[in-house]
């Protein structure tokens, strides 16, 4: 895991559950 999986994952979040809270 890197920079790359921690973008993907943080694109999802804010798709999917809007903001990291």
């Amino acid at each position: 895991m890197g920079i790359l999986a921690y973008n993907l994952t943080r694109f999802v979040w804010h798709q999917r559950r809007g903001a990291p809270a």
